[in-house]
């Protein structure tokens, strides 16, 4: 894909609406209490996009979990998501998952007359644009939202606010 076929694909497109669509949060009765600090894992996919009536939803999954990471566990993470099975219970304070859905509206007719008036399915027609939208734009839009929510859930839960790292995105 041309970055500049990108560039003009993002121009049509505008954040409409961000909703919660599930949400579960747990105090982990298990959770040792060590006085070691904690390591926050946060994992994301998008497990669903859906294209239809000139807007796009994108279903952004995520899972945060803060625990103490031990010695033997440290060596063998490096630079990778943890992911919750690589983690004893009695390490882990909480888990919070969610579920947004993050709504985008498209101007289908600049769209369409990018692609020289071909109107296949749009999904169809853009499927390398949204896939690259999907990686660069949505979680980059997501995250503010996410970061306050779990601050927010964190101290109803009796902890102090978690304050969850910004997403940094860099050029490829």
């Amino acid at each position: 894909m041309l970055q500049k076929q990108y560039e003009e694909f993002i121009k049509n497109v505008q954040l409409t609406n961000i909703k919660l669509t599930n949400l579960s949060c747990e105090n982990n009765e298990e959770f040792s209490g060590s006085a070691a600090p904690l390591e926050i894992a946060l994992n994301y996919e998008i497990s669903r996009i859906k294209v239809k009536n000139s807007k796009i939803n994108f279903y952004l999954d995520f899972g945060i979990f803060p625990f103490v990471q031990t010695e033997s566990f440290e060596g063998s993470q490096q630079d990778s998501a943890v992911s919750r099975d690589q983690v004893s219970d009695d390490q882990v304070a909480f888990e919070i998952d969610l579920q947004l859905e993050l709504t985008y509206s498209i101007d289908e007719k600049k769209l369409i007359a990018l692609k020289e008036g071909n109107k296949e399915d749009l999904k169809i027609l853009f499927e390398q644009e949204i896939k690259e939208f999907s990686s660069r734009n949505v979680p980059v839009n997501a995250w503010p939202y996410v970061r306050e929510l779990v601050s927010s859930l964190t101290t109803r839960m009796g902890y102090p606010p978690l304050l969850i790292p910004l997403f940094l995105q860099f050029a490829e």
